[in-house]
């Protein structure tokens, strides 16, 4: 779930933790870039993976609580500035990646009205979106866990 970051914050909301720690195992939390839900809205979020608690171990969560691995991450670039604008990756110097691919196109030859299949290089800049680098470390934090 995206939660605002007041929730897990404020002092005065201790009672929506307690009740998600009595009622679901936190898997993960990912602090969000600002600019997340930018340009029409500037909250702080986090994601907040669970998972629902068996009714034995909401028993136990709320009698003495769990004690489980948490895994935490920060993504600071999601592939849009605040005002929605794409930003790419820079390399150290400050120069775009670029990133190529090939394509197969297909085109008319003029003469013969044949379809000619020819590949092309595409080359595009890549967008700095980190979310995809967060999901790889959540994977490897697994596969270490088990």
């Amino acid at each position: 779930m995206v939660i605002p970051n007041g929730i897990l914050n404020n002092p005065a909301l201790g009672y929506v933790r307690q009740w998600i720690l009595q009622h679901t195992q936190v898997l993960a939390v990912v602090d969000m870039a600002r600019d997340l839900f930018q340009p029409k809205n500037d909250t702080q979020t986090s994601m907040v993976l669970l998972r629902r608690l068996s009714d034995e171990e909401r028993r136990t969560a709320t009698s003495r609580g769990l004690s489980y691995p948490i895994f935490m991450a920060v993504a600071e670039k999601i592939g849009h500035d605040k005002r929605g604008n794409a930003v790419f990756r820079r390399t150290p110097d400050g120069k775009d990646v670029i990133v190529a691919r090939t394509e197969i196109v297909t085109e008319i030859d003029r003469e013969t009205g044949e379809d000619v299949r020819r590949e092309v290089e595409i080359r595009d800049r890549v967008v700095h979106d980190e979310l995809p680098e967060v999901a790889e470390a959540y994977n490897v934090w697994l596969e270490r866990l088990q």
